[in-house]
Parts: C-alpha cells; structure tokens; sequence
C-alpha cells in the first residue's frame, strides 16, 4: 500500500504540465523510519529517513516544463566494519552530477602531547 501511495504521487508529478502538483504526504513508522513529501507553488521536498540512512531531494520548477533538481542520499552497510555511501546530485538545464563519498569509520584516539595543542594555537 506505501509503495502504491509513492508510485501515484510520482505519477502525478510526471503528468504535470507547467506546474508541479504533488500533494502534501508525510508517513511515521517508528522513530527511526519516516517519509515526508512537501509541497508548494513551483517545488516539492521529498525526505526519507530509515535506520541506515536517508534520502532529501528538492525539486523546483525554474521555468516551465524545466525542473531542477538537488539531492543527498546516505546509506550505511552495516558489517564486521560499517561502510558509508554518501551520494549528492542534482539535475537541470545543464544535465546530471553526482558526486561520491564512500568510507569507513573506525574508533580512533589519538593522544597529542599539551606542547602540540600550544604551539598550533599560536
């Protein structure tokens, strides 16, 4: 049933004309997991937020029949060493970019001698 509400709603959005009709939707499943979908005059806001990660996107209408969108998605794969997938993008008049970020964190302490912290402040 969720699945079917996202697919009508961008259904919507693909039909539009010369203006951006997506109406106002926002679902709370626990704490963790959530989907809200804003919209107003000429642009939309979708954002996702899941246990391992979390998607925002805007998408605004800069002329007619010409959207511009901008995004961000974070997914973790949880592992014996968690791996992060940062993605950024956007997408308009001069095409598509995305940019990527890929990562481990490891707990990492490093102790520096007081005279280092000293003589870095200056």
């Amino acid at each position: 049933m969720f699945s079917a509400t996202v697919l009508i709603l961008f259904a919507n959005l693909a039909l539009a004309e010369s203006r951006i009709l997506v109406p106002s939707v926002s679902v709370k499943i626990d704490d963790h997991n959530q989907f809200k979908l804003e919209s107003s005059d000429d642009q939309y806001t979708l954002t996702a937020d899941h246990d391992s990660g979390y998607l925002n996107e805007k998408v605004e209408e800069i002329a007619p029949g010409q959207l511009q969108v901008n995004g961000e998605y974070k997914q973790t794969f949880v592992g014996p060493k968690p791996v992060h997938l940062l993605v950024i993008y956007e997408a308009g008049r001069n095409g598509y970019m995305a940019k990527y970020r890929i990562w481990n964190m490891e707990s990492l302490s490093v102790k520096l001698p007081a005279n280092f912290l000293k003589s870095s402040a200056g």
